[in-house]
């Protein structure tokens, strides 16, 4: 084996850790990853990773991997060398760097993806659709805000279809179809490494009797009535109605709308959300009064549905009645028959027992999205599963070791429906053929400010003029000497006599 790993078209091979290499390669449409440490020391192993550089990892010329560094954390052990540990994302990152907002009528998903893949300027990027099969067309399909993988995974959901980006950038979308992995797990033939094999079966789940509380539905028109007490002028009314009237002891009443309309022009006042009837309260109905109210009253959408086969499966392995309860609260099902629909959904995908599987093995050549047989006397199981995950590890410096882990077809379904009920949740968003959107674009700016002062006497002459005068006084160094007899002390000043620095010395 010859491993080649790049970064931008730059040769890393020898400055990473093989032994941290790893390439987890998920079933079709899910993103596939890559880790590696990457060293940085001396003047060799220079390379510094910046998030977004493209990763391209071959085997013997063939790529393994290809996409984007999404995060790293760099460390260091000794103060001498610095370690990168790197993470990449295949090229769905680059795929969903901009969001769909368009509709579509009567076009092929060709077209359609052609159209995206022109507008975001996808091909300037290296994209490509040479393994689109999609002249099927589609009567209408809308996308609101939403990335390239969900508009793609919404259009092959419509035909039937699948789809993923390979690591040339290339986009395949095609018939969903059950390719065999090229070789079945079974406990002789050395296809597993011994005691890798593990079998999972998961009860946690199970729900067998799904109850939906959705939104509210328009019933039919029918009359409720109310006998007064002559004390109340507020009513409480059992629903919101459509079409309301009022009648009391069979005249029929003006009925006005609560805080809108003025109580003095209506003989009752209505408030729709909180559900009550008021008057005003000199007019508030007489003790044994028929109050009878008509319309057509918004519905509570509440649906409970079993599956009795799960029921009685669960009881006969537990020993209970083997029932699990389930709640789904989604105010957007305002239909008997879509929470019916959705509760069945709910049960199809969990009332049953999840059976899975994982295992090592030495041998090359299995895919995520492939169909395996494993068929092992030891687990007394024979059944087929689709493989979810091929994780890849350096085993040697020229060998890999793989690890598999492997879905039940069922399993599959319910990713699938997972997915599709959060698509679902972002299409409840209704977007305005006409609506404006309002783009405010932040940009950050340096402004660097330079203030110069020249100072110069030349240009700035002062002048000034000084007059000075000097007295001068001559004075005798000697005075008249007196004489006395006996001690005489002197008084009055005579002169100053300096002792220090006198110029009598």
């Amino acid at each position: 084996m010859s491993l080649s790993v790049t970064i931008n078209s730059v040769d890393i091979t020898k400055s990473i850790d093989r032994r941290t290499l790893i390439i987890d390669d998920i079933i079709t449409r899910q993103v596939n990853r890559c880790s590696f440490t990457l060293r940085k020391y001396g003047s060799t192993h220079t390379v510094t990773p910046i998030v977004g550089q493209e990763v391209i990892i071959l085997d013997n010329g063939t790529r393994i991997f290809a996409g984007v560094i999404v995060k790293y954390d760099v460390v260091s052990d000794d103060n001498s060398e610095l370690l990168y540990n790197v993470t990449c994302n295949d090229f769905t990152r680059t795929l969903d760097r901009f969001l769909i907002n368009d509709s579509f009528q009567n076009q092929t998903v060709n077209e359609i993806i052609d159209f995206i893949l022109t507008d975001k300027g996808l091909y300037d990027l290296g994209f490509t659709m040479n393994n689109v099969i999609g002249d099927v067309e589609i009567e209408s399909s809308v996308f609101r805000y939403e990335q390239f993988s969900d508009v793609l995974a919404q259009l092959a959901d419509k035909i039937g279809y699948d789809w993923y980006i390979d690591y040339n950038k290339d986009i395949h979308f095609f018939p969903k179809n059950e390719t065999a992995a090229s070789f079945d797990i079974e406990d002789t033939t050395g296809s597993y490494l011994t005691g890798s094999l593990v079998v999972r079966r998961d009860n946690s789940q199970v729900k067998n009797i799904v109850i939906v509380r959705g939104g509210e539905y328009l019933g039919n028109t029918f009359t409720a009535e109310v006998e007064a007490n002559g004390t109340d002028f507020i009513y409480p009314l059992g629903y919101k109605y459509k079409d309301l009237t009022v009648t009391l002891t069979g005249e029929s009443l003006s009925v006005g709308l609560d805080y809108i309309n003025d109580e003095n022009d209506f003989d009752v006042l209505w408030n729709f959300q909180e559900k009550i009837l008021r008057w005003k309260e000199l007019d508030k109905p007489s003790d044994g009064a028929d109050i009878r109210v008509g319309g057509r009253p918004f519905l509570p959408v509440i649906v409970k549905v079993r599956d009795q086969n799960s029921i009685d499966t669960i009881s006969a392995a537990e020993g209970s009645n083997g029932e699990y309860e389930y709640v789904i609260i989604d105010k957007t099902i305002n239909t008997r028959a879509g929470a019916r629909e959705r509760a069945r959904a709910e049960l199809d995908s969990y009332k049953a027992t999840l059976v899975e599987a994982e295992f090592a093995t030495y041998n090359s050549g299995l895919i995520a999205g492939q169909n395996i047989r494993l068929n092992s006397t030891l687990y007394g199981i024979d059944d087929t599963y689709v493989i979810n995950k091929v994780v890849y590890r350096m085993r040697t410096e020229d060998t890999f070791q793989y690890k598999v882990s492997l879905i039940s077809t069922r399993t599959f379904g319910i990713i699938d429906y997972l997915r599709e009920t959060l698509l679902r949740e972002k299409k409840q968003i209704v977007v305005n053929d006409d609506e404006v959107l309002d783009v405010i674009e932040a940009a950050d700016e340096n402004m660097n400010v330079a203030d110069i002062v020249t100072a110069s006497i030349s240009h700035n002459l002062q002048s000034e003029a000084i007059d000075m005068t000097e007295t001068f006084t001559a004075q005798s160094l000697d005075f008249e000497t007196e004489f006395v007899v006996g001690p005489f002390t002197p008084s009055g000043k005579k002169r100053v006599f300096l002792l220090n620095g006198s110029i009598l010395g």
